[in-house]
């Protein structure tokens, strides 16, 4: 008890919540992707699925589901700010320059 960690907070405690979160990112991806699936019309199910593969480290099968998003919805200018950020973060400038100038194009005011 020296440390002033209170009970739970040992390097155990650290591995079991790493993988209890992947865990619950990944329930939380076939969630997404079932919603997307009962109505592959709706373009926010692909943001937010695209978001989470992101997030988790799935940064091509963003990018396809960014690209499947805009296929939905091409007017969709977080979705363009979103695979743009999908490319840079793989150091694919021009892509993202594309894609980030296409956010800028149609909507100025909500390309952030």
């Amino acid at each position: 008890r020296g440390s002033g960690a209170g009970p739970g907070w040992g390097a155990g405690s650290v591995g079991k919540s790493a993988r209890w979160r992947a865990a619950r990112a990944s329930a939380s991806r076939a969630s997404l992707a079932a919603a997307i699936g009962a109505a592959p019309w709706v373009v926010g199910g692909y943001e937010r699925l695209a978001a989470a593969q992101a997030m988790a480290g799935e940064r091509e099968e963003a990018m396809e589901t960014y690209q499947t998003a805009l296929l939905v919805c091409p007017g969709r200018v977080r979705v363009w700010c979103g695979l743009g950020r999908a490319y840079a973060s793989e150091r694919r400038w021009g892509e993202a320059r594309r894609c980030l100038a296409e956010a800028a194009r149609r909507g100025p005011r909500q390309a952030g």
